[in-house]
């Protein structure tokens, strides 16, 4: 029987260790001059073989024929093991990031780390990084990263590079709108045109495409008739707090002009046969207009029994008020005359009745 050759395992046998040790272990025969079916065993019993470790082991072979007669010859073991670090093939480079630089960004570059190993062609590389180390909205700053390369065997090795992150002090872009001017004939439309202006405001970030803009206006109760100018201000905030506000003026202008006569009534004679209509029709046509109030109220302060036909008649003075929205007043005056109705019926006598006996 002839010793084999030493068996000397590389670490980067892992996945054949088994079946290596096996064909070197069946390897070994023997022959003998009586016995054909000699039997050769072996004490090797370590096949839970720590590849990681160097070692080595002495193998016997045992070769033992019918009559007992024995054979040993031996050979070695020997593992190499791995006790050399895997090295760090790529390093990456410092990374400079802002609010724009995105996720997939800094997952790419702490992703690009690259290392090898003599014998584990798959180890495993695992960084430091911790989001929250450097707050974009607090002032930024940077940080050191560290990459650990580990393989089968535990053996490590790192690298070191630095993210810096440029932190979000910029406060949003937003223009302030045209002052807002409410004519006094804007009575019916004044919420909408209100509205239609807060909302005219928009803002831009560099960072935050989702920003929050907001105003301090409430009155949408507004005294149209009353001068007035209020100061409203827009804010804009970002996703880190930065801030922009704006001013505008809601200015009233207000209506303290009171209407003017357009029309005001002739003087009116009237007697017993100008009949109610034409008094009405007189009454009823003065015309006033209003810069501000298209529908004002006309009324007057006409009272029947103010003129008796039947008890001399006479003279009296009509006035006509004229009142808008806001409560702004014009008068106008005009005379009706009442003839008064003094001439006594108009009646004929008869000819005298003269009755015969």
């Amino acid at each position: 029987m002839a010793a084999p050759a030493d068996l000397t395992l590389p670490c980067s046998d892992l996945e054949t260790t088994t079946s290596s040790i096996s064909s070197w272990l069946a390897s070994v025969s023997a022959t003998d001059m009586c016995d054909p079916d000699i039997i050769v065993s072996n004490n090797y019993t370590g096949f839970n073989v720590n590849l990681c470790t160097p070692s080595t082991t002495t193998v016997t072979w045992t070769a033992t024929d019918d009559c007992g007669n024995t054979t040993t010859v031996m050979a070695d073991l020997i593992i190499e093991g791995d006790e050399v670090p895997p090295v760090f093939s790529f390093t990456p480079a410092p990374l400079t990031v802002d609010c724009n630089s995105g996720d997939v960004t800094l997952g790419n570059w702490l992703n690009s780390a690259i290392a090898a190993d003599a014998c584990d062609p798959d180890i495993t590389i695992t960084n430091d990084y911790t989001p929250t180390a450097i707050d974009i909205c607090n002032g930024g700053g940077s940080a050191t990263v560290t990459w650990t390369a580990t393989d089968a065997c535990g053996n490590v090795a790192t690298t070191t590079s630095t993210i810096t992150v440029t932190p979000d002090d910029t406060p949003p872009i937003m223009a302030a709108p045209a002052n807002l001017t409410l004519p006094c004939t804007d009575l019916e439309t004044t919420t909408s045109s209100i509205s239609a202006w807060l909302l005219s405001v928009s803002a831009s970030d560099l960072c935050d495409p989702d920003l929050i803009v907001s105003n301090n206006y409430a009155g949408f109760n507004v005294d149209l008739c009353t001068p007035s100018t209020t100061s409203v201000t827009w804010t804009a905030v970002d996703d880190c707090g930065n801030t922009t506000t704006v001013m505008a003026d809601l200015i009233i202008e207000g209506d303290e002009i009171p209407p003017v006569f357009s029309v005001t009534p002739a003087p009116l004679t009237i007697d017993c046969n100008s009949g109610d209509i034409t008094l009405g029709n007189w009454l009823n046509s003065a015309i006033a207009v209003d810069v501000c109030d298209p529908d004002i109220t006309i009324t007057n302060d006409y009272t029947p029994t103010a003129i008796d036909i039947c008890d001399g008649g006479g003279m009296t003075t009509v006035t006509w008020t004229a009142v808008d929205a806001c409560g702004n007043s014009s008068t106008t005056t005009s005379t009706i005359t009442v003839t008064p109705d003094d001439t006594p019926p108009i009646m004929a006598a008869p000819a005298n009745l003269t009755l015969p006996c």
